[in-house]
């Protein structure tokens, strides 16, 4: 996301009671505001919530850097943080260096566009689902230690798809409801390096799930509440366009802004 320009996808907020489910029938209001980072946010930063969910529009920051939004709603309902945030630079606007706009070389051809099917990314993808934990203590920690133990598992990342994956090169695209299910992605070179990570990650999630659950307990923090995994969508190998890809990543970024209601 760059300077000035409104987020590619919108703060959405869910008002959620205290043991994880959605207030169906809740209409209050939620304002956004900047937690960190300078420069202004602006945009439609009040909204009402409909059914239980306020969906922001039009909401931007003036300045570059990494910032942090806070969701805060009426009394008795606790505020939420989203992940951090990373708003670039405009590029800048060419300037001229000569009025003389002589002897401009003439292209023999237009340039072909590349088509966002063309500038395809290939993936690992999942989806489990952890007991003993809430949408609301599966915070940026918590996010953090689950991506580092899938990351664990996987030798498909860097240039050449051979290297040790990272907590960097996994993306959780969203998370919801009591256990909470996390659908994640890992990136990587090739459908042959995301074929092998499926089935390598299908082998921790799945058949040693309960291996996998050990792991994500021994990170500590509220990670250590889980008591069980389930595997609700097989790890696969998919391609995205990268231009579809910008979207799923701002959603993990603002899924942490989930209201929950204090009973």
């Amino acid at each position: 996301m760059k300077v000035g320009e409104a987020f590619t996808q919108q703060p959405v907020v869910e008002i959620q009671d205290s043991s994880g489910y959605k207030v169906a029938d809740s209409t209050v209001e939620v304002v956004m505001t900047k937690k960190s980072g300078t420069g202004a946010l602006s945009g439609t930063a009040t909204m009402n919530a409909v059914a239980g969910v306020a969906t922001f529009v039009g909401l931007k920051i003036d300045t570059a850097g990494a910032f942090v939004l806070t969701a805060t709603p009426a009394t008795g309902l606790t505020a939420a943080d989203s992940e951090s945030i990373t708003i670039t630079s405009a590029p800048p606007t060419p300037t001229p260096t000569s009025t003389n706009v002589t002897n401009v070389p003439t292209p023999t051809s237009a340039p072909t566009p590349t088509s966002a099917s063309s500038a395809a990314a290939n993936v690992v993808r999942a989806t489990v689902s952890l007991a003993g934990i809430s949408s609301a203590q599966f915070d940026t920690a918590a996010q953090t230690a689950f991506k580092e133990v899938v990351a664990a598992y996987l030798t498909i990342c860097g240039t050449a798809g051979t290297a040790q994956c990272t907590s960097s090169d996994v993306t959780i695209v969203t998370f919801s409801r009591r256990a909470v299910a996390v659908q994640f992605q890992v990136a990587t070179t090739s459908s042959t390096n995301a074929a092998e990570g499926a089935n390598t990650l299908n082998t921790a999630i799945t058949t040693n799930a309960e291996t996998f659950k050990n792991n994500l307990v021994a990170k500590g923090g509220n990670l250590a509440t889980v008591t069980g995994s389930t595997t609700t969508a097989a790890p696969s190998a998919a391609t995205t366009s990268s231009a579809a890809a910008v979207v799923p990543s701002m959603m993990a970024v603002l899924s942490t802004l989930l209201l929950v209601l204090a009973l």
